[in-house]
């Protein structure tokens, strides 16, 4: 047996652990040094392979796709530079508490520090943002040492998922040969390439003493909140629950965007969605302080709710979330690190009946329709020209039964939250607010899309869609219904709400230094990499190109084209919608 057979044996050994162990998609980039696990990839039928040729756009698509499945998936690369373009996607993964392993090829010991090329450290290369690193070592003949390399590749398995879920790191040196002699005469025995049976039993939830407890303290505020942050998709479950704790507390719900619980399809009772523009008033914050604040998982990307926690300290906030420190403002009072939907059937059914007040809820439900009322006659008015707004709620209501949105950061998860109401649509949204960048969206929607049959969006600024434009280079191979919308503003318009931005002193360096206009036809750039695209300019042609149901088996590009005064004059709406609701709470007509 040669070397290259017992790396190969090795390779083999490896993928077949993370497989029995439960990763079904591997997110391979090119390169020599990975040849044993490309070749032992290569004989395996029951698993997904994407190839993609830039490993920060592969890093993002088995993000993207990961957040989609709820499954760990493996990205396989080369050595040196080739694993250090994952860092964006692992940062995400670790902020996101999204299940990823990295699985690189490295030189042997010999290579290193002597001037080999493609040779660097690689030990601990992600640093605190992988939950585990684990150097596999150089492959060794024999049973044994076999055994103890799939031992590792399960205990490395299971850090992804347990106990908080994130990115884990395999480092695998290999020597030349990188090929066996035969790959039909080196598979590994199963008993030596066999996982072990790992077996965690389920949390149950809370004591009784400490549900009874949370029971109380909600029982003895009439005027609470119940605030849903950003979510992953696919727990129905989840949603049920949440909704069901909100109906029996009586407590109204604030559902942003991207917490599955405002696009249902369905009305509800409580649910309060235009939170943010409520609170952007001084005035309307101090009409609508609560009493007590129930935070569910992640913090949510209100300004207005943020400023509002942090003008009054002393109220009394839980925090329920599986995994992570959601507390930006450091005033939470109690937190409660549990699954979130077990959590909210456990305090349901102690809770006996409402604990809030008909005309809490109530106030918050006029100020709402107010302010909803007043921005639906002004969009009516000023119909003529697109801008951000209005792209990001014909996309709302466009979108159908089982779809997916995928929104990218700055401004259009934003959009999403001031102007969405959608109530009869029902989608769910994949977003990045994990380390909360905008960079990998096009890849990441890409994942997303390739994981399911049903229509895949990605609403995306221009900025965030030139940062990762050479993922198209994925789209021109990518047989996935994706429909890449970008609002095309000329920039990172988002810093034009920067307080730098009022100074007269500071105007003129604004669009150098933070907007910086790029003045490109995004269409032909989508079109250069062989994407089929789409130009837009008017609300008429939008709607028309959102209508269109037929289902592409290949990513498409719609340019909206934003006007710059209809952009200017829509945002502004936000802090009239706010005052006119402060108008409501003080009970003026």
């Amino acid at each position: 047996m040669t070397f290259g057979d017992i790396q190969f044996l090795w390779a083999r050994g490896i993928l077949e652990t993370l497989v029995q162990t439960g990763v079904r998609c591997f997110v391979v980039s090119p390169g020599a040094r990975s040849t044993p696990f490309v070749l032992a990839l290569a004989t395996k039928r029951e698993i997904v392979v994407h190839r993609i040729l830039d490993e920060r756009s592969a890093g993002f698509f088995a993000v993207g796709y990961a957040k989609a499945t709820g499954q760990t998936v493996c990205l396989v690369c080369t050595s040196g530079s080739a694993p250090a373009h994952y860092l964006p996607a692992v940062m995400e993964a670790a902020h996101s508490h999204t299940p990823l392993i990295v699985l690189s090829a490295d030189r042997p010991l010999e290579l290193h520090g002597n001037a080999a090329p493609q040779s660097v450290n690689q030990a601990h290369l992600f640093s605190s943002f992988s939950r585990l690193f684990v150097d596999l070592g150089t492959p060794e003949p024999g049973d044994a040492a076999l055994r103890a390399v799939t031992r590792k590749v399960t205990q490395a398995a299971v850090a992804a998922r347990l106990p908080e879920p994130g990115p884990v790191h395999l480092n695998a040196p290999f020597r030349e040969p990188l090929e066996p002699s035969t790959i039909q005469t080196t598979r590994p025995k199963p008993t030596a390439a066999a996982a072990p049976q790992v077996i965690v039993p389920r949390v149950a939830g809370l004591d009784t003493e400490t549900v009874n407890t949370l029971a109380q303290l909600i029982r003895s505020k009439t005027r609470g909140l119940i605030v849903a942050g950003p979510a992953p998709i696919g727990q129905s479950a989840y949603r049920d629950l949440i909704e069901g704790l909100a109906r029996r507390t009586g407590f109204p719900l604030l559902t942003e965007g991207t917490s599955q619980l405002r696009f249902t399809g369905t009305r509800m009772a409580g649910r309060v969605t235009a939170f943010d523009l409520l609170l952007r008033s001084t005035e309307a914050r101090a009409y609508l302080q609560p009493e007590l604040v129930i935070q569910i998982g992640a913090p949510p990307v209100s300004k207005s709710l943020t400023r509002m926690l942090e003008e009054a300290p002393g109220i009394p906030r839980i925090v329920i979330a599986a995994f992570g420190w959601n507390d930006p403002q450091n005033s939470a009072s109690i937190h409660v690190r549990a699954d979130v939907a077990t959590v909210c059937r456990q305090i349901s059914t102690e809770l006996t009946g409402p604990a809030g007040t008909s005309s809490w809820a109530e106030e918050w439900s006029r100020a709402e329709e107010a302010a909803w009322r007043f921005l639906e006659r002004e969009f009516a008015e000023t119909e003529t020209w697109l801008s951000e707004a209005t792209v990001a709620r014909f996309i709302a209501e466009s979108l159908r039964k089982d779809d997916i949105l995928v929104v990218s950061n700055s401004l259009p998860v934003r959009d999403l939250d001031w102007f969405c109401r959608a109530e009869s649509s029902c989608f769910r949204v994949v977003s990045q607010r994990g380390a909360a960048g905008i960079d990998g969206s096009i890849s990441t929607a890409l994942g997303v899309a390739a994981t399911h049959t049903s229509r895949t969006t990605l609403l995306i600024g221009d900025s965030a869609f030139l940062h990762d434009v050479g993922a198209l280079n994925i789209a021109t191979a990518a047989r996935v219904p994706l429909r890449i919308v970008v609002a095309n503003n000329n920039g990172g318009r988002i810093f034009e709400k920067l307080p730098v931005a009022g100074r007269a002193e500071f105007r003129g360096l604004l669009d150098t230094w933070f907007v910086m206009p790029h003045g490109l036809n995004i269409s032909n750039v989508a079109r250069s990499f062989g994407v089929h695209a789409t130009r837009v300019e008017t609300p008429r042609d939008m709607r028309e190109v959102l209508a269109d149901t037929t289902l592409s088996d290949r990513p498409v590009v719609v340019e909206a084209v934003i006007d710059p005064a209809i952009s200017k004059k829509h945002y502004g709406l936000l802090e009239e919608a706010s005052k006119l609701a402060a108008d409501q709470l003080r009970g003026k007509d």
